[in-house]
């Protein structure tokens, strides 16, 4: 075991799971300290496990090499920061805080990426090689952002300091930060090329996801039923100032169909999303499209 030789190493006995693996780091990071100093380089931040809460929560799956930015001390939270800059590798992220996760929100890699907010998306297990960190101001207290290298597998509840966090699937965080949308496009009458469409603009400081989408149509008379039934359907954004369009899906086909979409449309706030349905038959039908997704 490595003995603590002044430079923040891990002392015998602090890590349940400490394995050979991680003596081996251990090692390495010392010596590679030497030859820093040796240069004159400062050494980077100190590697920081005695944490109880995160050491539980990085090791419950696997153990893994983290440093909690910061060091043991943590980031003072008494005045608030703007998207401050971090060049630290990671793939995994876990925050801890005595005081509020709310207004927590982190940008991984690039200044103009979407802030995260930390609060529901705890553990973050993406790789990152820079993240911009933005918080409120909250007078005495504390946050703890712990950066890990590699891969665990966090299962259950998460719990500091009455907060709880945990693994979610993408439908799960729809569910829990998203507002529900569903739209839907009817018409009847008019022949091949009759169209109608649903319309809704995406509030600015909004993104629309759009995870589905179904579309049919049927003959308006009965005696009709034996003409084909094409139609063709599609969900577009404009932009109502410069009034380009983007199509994000299309389907047409006989009678009906719809679409899961593996990967949501995305269509950015202060755009407008269009859904629509135009009928390709040389007879008169009634047309019905449908979109649903969330708004975050």
């Amino acid at each position: 075991m490595v003995e603590n030789n002044g430079n923040n190493l891990p002392k015998p006995g602090l890590l349940d799971h400490f394995t050979r693996a991680d003596e081996l780091l251990a090692e390495l990071l010392m010596i590679n300290r030497g030859m820093a100093a040796s240069l004159g380089i400062a050494p980077a931040q100190a590697v920081s496990p005695n944490m109880q809460a995160l050491k539980e929560a990085l090791t419950n799956g696997q153990t893994i090499p983290y440093d909690i930015i910061g060091g043991d001390s943590g980031l003072a939270m008494d005045s608030a920061r703007s998207d401050q800059q971090f060049e630290i590798e990671g793939t995994n992220l876990v925050a801890a805080t005595d005081g509020d996760l709310d207004g927590v929100t982190i940008r991984f890699n690039s200044s103009i990426a979407r802030p995260v907010p930390i609060k529901y998306f705890n553990p973050w297990s993406q790789p990152f090689f820079k993240i911009y960190l933005t918080h409120t101001a909250q007078s005495g207290k504390t946050l703890y952002l712990a950066i890990g290298r590699g891969t665990t597998a966090i299962t259950g509840g998460i719990s500091f300091a009455g907060q709880t966090g945990g693994m979610r699937l993408q439908p799960e965080w729809a569910a829990l930060m998203g507002v529900d949308k569903n739209f839907y496009a009817y018409g009847s009458g008019g022949g091949f090329g009759t169209g109608v469409e649903a319309t809704y603009s995406v509030p600015a400081t909004k993104t629309l996801y759009i995870t589905g989408m179904s579309a049919y149509q049927r003959p308006q008379a009965a005696a009709d039923y034996d003409h084909h039934l094409y139609f063709q359907s599609y969900i577009v954004s404009q932009d109502p100032i410069t009034l380009d369009l983007t199509t994000h899906a299309e389907f047409g086909g006989i009678g009906g169909g719809g679409l899961d979409f593996n990967k949501p449309q995305v269509i950015a706030g202060g755009l407008t999303f269009i859904l629509g349905i135009a009928t390709m038959a040389n007879v008169t039908c009634i047309r019905h499209a449908c979109a649903w997704g969330y708004e975050l």
